[in-house]
């Protein structure tokens, strides 16, 4: 597996002991970037608070897993719906497409958001998308 310089980046944070700042701006530029609307102020502080204690506390260990082999994605067998951030700096969404269809036959749906970053689960934009994908596949 190869590293994204922002997730390398990641690690020497963790190395560090990043000030706020600094962990601010990390966040807002590889993994928070282009929401719309913004985090609330005391939203972003919690995730702040969050990722400063999971980079205090971080190790690598049996809970950090490479990807899947192409053998084991072969055999995914439900639907596989994929939503992706074309801003991601952790995973480049064009990579995570080309192995999804080249080694997923059970590939579904693809959305890629235009303006969004690793963090799908802070957007209101991933959310909807999410839930139109939700409403269409119940069909």
């Amino acid at each position: 597996m190869r590293l994204s310089f922002s997730l390398l980046r990641y690690y020497q944070l963790a190395a560090s002991s990043p000030q706020t700042d600094a962990l601010r701006t990390f966040l807002r530029q590889a993994v928070y970037s282009h929401l719309d609307p913004p985090l609330p102020d005391q939203a972003e502080q919690l995730l702040i608070a969050f990722h400063r204690h999971a980079l205090d506390t971080f190790e690598f260990s049996s809970w950090w897993s490479p990807p899947l082999a192409k053998q084991e994605l072969g055999r995914v067998a439900p639907r596989f719906d994929m939503l992706l951030g074309a801003q991601d700096r952790f995973f480049p969404y064009q990579a995570t497409l080309e192995r999804a269809r080249r080694y997923l036959p059970s590939l579904g749906s693809v959305t890629v958001l235009p303006r969004m970053g690793h963090g799908l689960q802070t957007s209101v934009q991933a959310m909807h998308s999410l839930e139109a994908l939700l409403s269409y596949s119940r069909h």
